[in-house]
């Protein structure tokens, strides 16, 4: 799995969305051939968020927080959060990360960045 955020922008009227899609802008609806694949840069500021105590599936351990997200180069997104937040994380600095245990993209906040050693 490619480990870059992945959108689609259009180039007829610059909207950019995720994930990548080949049907046409969202926006102005722009036919495929005017859509080109670009890299998202994964910061953003959380909209809103959910903690989730109960699922029919068990894909994945309970709890778990999703969030709503506005990327900085603008897509809307949603996704899950690397920990479990009990707080409101509404304006919260968020960014995209590569969990390769989960083979898929989580959300970490961003006092959460990794040091570089």
């Amino acid at each position: 799995m490619n480990e870059t955020l992945i959108g689609v922008e259009c180039r007829a009227c610059g909207y950019r969305a995720h994930p990548y899609q080949s049907y046409g802008c969202e926006s102005c609806g722009a036919t495929a051939d005017r859509l080109i694949e670009v890299a998202l840069s994964g910061s953003g500021t959380v909209t809103s968020s959910a903690v989730v105590h109960q699922q029919t599936e068990r894909s994945a351990e309970v709890p778990f927080t999703v969030v709503a997200v506005v990327l900085d180069d603008g897509p809307f997104v949603r996704g899950v959060l690397s920990s479990v937040a009990d707080a409101s994380l509404r304006d919260a600095k968020v960014y995209a990360r590569f969990d390769h245990e989960a083979n898929d993209f989580r959300f970490a906040l961003r006092d959460e960045v990794p040091s570089r050693a």
